[in-house]
C-alpha cells in the first residue's frame, strides 16, 4: 500500500475473507510449532474465530460453536494457548491443535470452504461483558493464573480472581467489587475543577511491568499494583497483608472517555486515546514495591496510595483526527483508526499513509414513477466501512532468515514467501462488513 497525496486512499497488498460479521478482534501470536512466522487471530460480532497463516492467506484453525456471541477480546497466553472473551459472558480458553499445518499447502481453494480443524476449549469462566472492557489475566505459577475483569454486577468496579488450568474447580475470588472512587477523592489534583465526581465504567485493562492500568470512562487511567503477602479469599483479606496499591493516576482524558490503551513496548509507555484529537502518554517512571512506605487508604483499608501521590501530568501527542478508538504502536510508528473509518500510519509527528475503505450506500427513489429530469433517480454515496479491529505487525530486522522448523516441510517457493512476509512491516484492519486488510507500510513514503 502506497499514498504520495494528502488525498490518496492506499489501496491493501492483500485481503482476508471469512467472517460474516464485523471483525471485533485481532491479534498476532506465535505458536510452538512454528516459532519464526506468526498466525493471526480474528474474532466476529459472531463469535467466530479463525486462525490465518498470513503468508498462504488462509485459515488453519477455526472456533465456531453458533454462539451468535460477540468477541469482545483475545489474550495470547503462550505455548499456542488463547483466552477469548465472549460477549455471552465467558470467558474461554482454546488451545491451538498439536498438529502441522496441512493447509497452508492449499491451492485454489476459496477460504469460506476450507475445512478447517477446530480450536480446542479446556476452560470456561464467567464473567461480565455488561460494558466495553476487556480483561487481563497474568501468569502467577504452573498453569495458574490471575483473572482481572469487571465485577459480575457492577461495570465500575473490578473483580480479581485465581485459578489453575488443571482443576475446573480452583477459581477463587480474592477481591471483589474493587472502586477507586474513594481513594481517588484524598489523592490532590490541580486544578481542582478537572477531578471527576464519579469515576465511570471500566473501559480497558492493560499491564505494564506486572502493574495493572485500567481506562475509564471518565476519562482516567490509573494503574494500580496488587501487595498478596498472604493466602486469603474476598471472606478474608488482612489489609496488613494483601492491599491494592496506586501506583498511578492520571485524569488525561477527562471527561471524555478512554476508548483504547496500548503498551509501547520500545520504551514502556502505555498510550491511551478518548473523542478528542490527541493522544496520551503515560510514561513508565519504575516505581518501586515498598510495602513499608506510609499509605493513605480508602475506606475499606484495602486500598491504598503513597502519602504523596499526585495526579499526574500527562503529556500529549497531537493527532489529525479526532474519535481515535484504535492505536496500536509499532517500532517508531503508530498505527490510529478513527470511528469515521479512517486509519492513520504515522511516524514522528508526519503521516505515513492514509487508509479507508469505501462502501456503496445506494439511495433508492420511492417513488414508483421514474423521472427523466432525474429528479428521484438512484443516488450512489461513499461511505467509509467502519474500523472494528486493528493490528501491526513488525519486521523483525536482521531476523528474516528462516531456520529449522520441526514439523513443517518447507519447499523454496514456500520459504521465499515467508521471508518474504517477514522482512516487512504490516499495518492489518478489521472491518465492519467482515474483511480484513493487509497494509505494508513503508517508512520512506510520506503523505504530502
Amino acid at each position: 500500500m502506497m499514498a504520495n497525496h494528502k488525498d490518496d486512499i492506499g489501496l491493501p497488498d492483500c485481503s482476508l475473507r471469512y467472517h460474516k460479521s464485523e471483525v471485533t478482534s485481532l491479534i498476532f501470536v506465535t505458536w510452538p510449532l512454528r516459532s519464526q512466522t506468526p498466525i493471526l487471530i480474528s474474532g466476529d460480532a459472531g463469535g467466530v474465530l479463525v486462525c490465518w497463516d498470513p503468508v498462504t492467506r488462509r485459515p488453519i484453525f477455526t472456533f465456531n460453536r453458533n454462539l451468535e456471541s460477540r468477541v469482545v477480546a483475545i489474550q495470547d497466553l503462550e505455548d499456542g494457548l488463547i483466552a477469548v472473551l465472549f460477549k455471552d459472558h465467558k470467558l474461554r480458553f482454546l488451545q491451538l491443535p498439536n498438529k502441522s499445518l496441512q493447509s497452508t499447502n492449499s491451492k485454489g481453494c476459496d477460504t469460506n470452504e476450507l475445512a478447517a480443524p477446530e480450536l480446542n476449549e479446556i476452560y470456561k469462566i464467567p464473567v461480565n461483558t455488561l460494558n466495553f472492557a476487556n480483561f487481563l489475566l497474568q501468569k502467577i505459577g504452573e498453569r495458574s493464573y490471575r483473572l482481572v475483569c469487571t465485577n459480575t454486577q457492577d461495570s465500575e468496579a473490578i473483580d480479581i480472581y485465581t485459578f489453575n488450568l488443571s482443576d475446573m474447580h480452583s477459581l477463587k475470588r480474592i477481591y471483589k467489587g474493587v472502586n477507586f472512587s474513594g481513594i481517588i477523592e484524598k489523592i490532590p489534583n490541580e486544578p481542582p475543577a478537572s477531578k471527576a465526581d464519579k469515576l465511570g465504567i471500566v473501559m480497558k485493562f492493560i499491564e505494564r511491568d506486572g502493574d495493572i492500568y485500567c481506562g475509564l470512562e471518565s476519562g482516567y487511567v490509573i494503574g494500580f499494583r496488587l501487595h498478596n503477602n498472604a493466602e486469603s479469599n474476598e471472606d478474608n483479606i488482612s489489609s496488613s497483608f494483601n492491599f491494592i496499591e496506586i501506583v498511578y493516576v492520571s485524569s488525561a482524558h477527562y471527561p471524555n472517555p478512554v476508548l483504547d490503551l496500548s503498551l509501547d513496548t520500545s520504551n514502556g509507555d502505555i498510550l491511551s486515546t478518548s473523542t478528542a484529537d490527541q493522544i496520551g502518554i503515560h510514561r513508565n517512571f519504575q516505581l518501586k514495591p515498598n510495602v513499608k512506605e506510609k499509605f493513605i487508604s480508602d475506606d475499606s483499608g484495602f486500598i491504598k496510595a503513597p502519602v504523596d501521590m499526585t495526579i499526574a501530568c500527562t503529556i500529549f501527542q497531537q493527532m489529525p483526527m479526532s474519535k481515535l478508538s484504535h492505536i496500536v504502536p509499532l517500532n517508531d510508528c503508530l498505527l490510529i483508526s478513527s470511528w469515521t473509518g479512517r486509519t492513520l500510519i504515522i511516524r514522528a509527528n508526519e503521516v505515513l499513509a492514509k487508509i479507508s475503505k469505501s462502501k456503496s450506500s445506494v439511495m433508492v427513489s420511492e417513488s414508483s414513477q421514474g423521472s427523466f429530469q432525474g429528479e428521484n433517480d438512484t443516488k450512489k454515496i461513499e461511505e467509509p466501512d467502519k474500523v472494528s479491529s486493528l493490528a501491526g505487525y513488525p519486521s523483525p530486522a536482521g531476523q528474516a532468515e528462516l531456520g529449522h522448523e520441526s514439523d513443517i516441510k518447507i519447499r523454496p517457493g514456500q520459504r521465499r514467501r515467508i521471508k518474504n512476509f517477514l522482512e516487512k512491516s504490516w499495518c492489518v484492519i478489521g472491518y465492519e462488513d467482515g474483511s480484513i486488510a493487509f497494509h505494508q507500510i513503508y517508512l520512506d513514503q510520506r503523505v504530502i
